[in-house]
């Protein structure tokens, strides 16, 4: 174990106890050996800056992959993304506890959040917000996960106005693999999320905006999600090969253009059974009259 701020291994046992106290002016990094702990000073911009620079100074690979584990308390990126790494796992402390924020954008098509889940990694136990304003120029999300990433238990939220300030957006990188999503909450005021080819896979997503899921590209499957959009539920481009809703509740309008939507046990609003094909609503089962005893 060695430490970037703490090396006295007394030291460390004595903050892990709850023996000793954190200094208020530093923000804490901590590496173990395959584990690399940032904690809090209590300013923000600062304890941002640790983080992004904690993360720059870590190598892995697939035979020695990593672990950047975040302490609860408030990130401050400012206008900077923090690109996670293959083989570098970033996790909080808990959505209630653990936010990253910023205000971040690129020109358009750039494709940037205040978090970028690269292949091969995983973003988990934490929120991420991103405040930025979004211009007809410019490209932003809470966050954006490369194909082949994953996001497990996380909420993310844009509370930028503009029609591309979007909570995800998931985009093509190096991989064919989609991206993967596992209890995540999506919040924006336009989209909530956008999925750009290869597509995505997700098992209990929340996606809340004015449109609640729109589909550039790829193909896309939920599973025990809630969409909610007030223009839209979903929206669907004509490039989407196939959108599959299994066990989720659509609230709002559905518009799936010539792209082939499918649903499966979903359901609409008021809790009316859709049919397969996503269009209309099943009737409603007559029950049996009661047989003579």
């Amino acid at each position: 174990m060695t430490g970037r701020s703490l090396s006295n291994p007394l030291v460390l046992w004595g903050l892990v106890l709850g023996l000793l106290p954190l200094s208020p002016a530093t923000a804490q990094v901590v590496d173990f050996r395959s584990t690399v702990v940032v904690g809090p000073s209590g300013v923000p911009a600062d304890d941002g800056a640790a983080l992004i620079e904690a993360l720059a100074g870590i190598t892995a690979s697939a035979e020695a992959p990593v672990l950047l584990k975040i302490e609860p308390g408030r990130y401050d990126l400012g206008g900077v993304s923090l690109v996670m790494k293959p083989f570098v796992d970033v996790e909080g402390s808990g959505p209630a506890v653990t936010l990253l924020t910023g205000e971040v954008a690129g020109a358009f098509g750039t494709q940037q959040g205040v978090v970028t889940v690269a292949r091969n990694s995983e973003l988990r136990e934490l929120t991420v917000e991103n405040r930025f304003d979004q211009t007809i120029t410019s490209d932003s999300a809470a966050i954006v996960v490369r194909a082949g990433g994953r996001m497990r238990d996380v909420n993310a939220v844009a509370t930028g106005s503009g029609v591309l300030a979007r909570a995800i957006l998931t985009t093509f990188f190096d991989s064919e693999e989609p991206a993967e999503l596992s209890n995540v909450t999506a919040r924006a005021q336009t989209r909530a999320v956008q999925v750009v080819f290869p597509g995505l896979e997700a098992d209990g997503l929340t996606a809340k905006g004015a449109e609640g899921l729109f589909v550039s590209s790829g193909a896309v499957t939920l599973r025990n999600a809630i969409v909610e959009g007030t223009n839209f539920a979903a929206l669907v481009a004509n490039l989407s090969p196939e959108v599959n809703f299994v066990a989720t509740q659509l609230v709002g309008e559905l518009a799936c253009g010539n792209s082939q939507c499918r649903c499966v046990n979903a359901y609409n609003g008021a809790f009316e059974p859709l049919a397969n094909d996503c269009g209309s609503f099943l009737p409603t089962p007559t029950p049996a009259p009661p047989r003579d005893r």
